[in-house]
């Protein structure tokens, strides 16, 4: 039995075994979760500063998996700065 993509990144393939997936994100969805444009997430695309997975010469998507882990070494970089007071 093969059930379609469901959110909560499980789907059932043959034989009743489950499979984890990967939920793929739409740039509005990046951007909201980032706080910016679409067309800054564009840019970042176009300047290779966000991992994005293009699917189509116009459509272009992004892992969640890889958005999240792409955040926590962005936060974890921050934490290294020194301030200068």
């Amino acid at each position: 039995m093969i059930k379609k993509f469901v959110s909560g990144c499980i789907k059932t393939i043959e034989g009743g075994e489950k499979m984890e997936i990967d939920n793929l994100l739409k740039v509005a969805e990046v951007a909201e979760r980032l706080g910016i444009t679409k067309m800054g997430v564009y840019g970042m695309v176009f300047k290779n500063k966000i991992p994005a997975v293009k699917i189509s010469r116009r459509c272009l998507r992004f892992r969640y998996s890889d958005i999240e882990e792409w955040l926590e070494k962005k936060s974890q970089k921050g934490n290294g700065r020194k301030n200068n007071k």
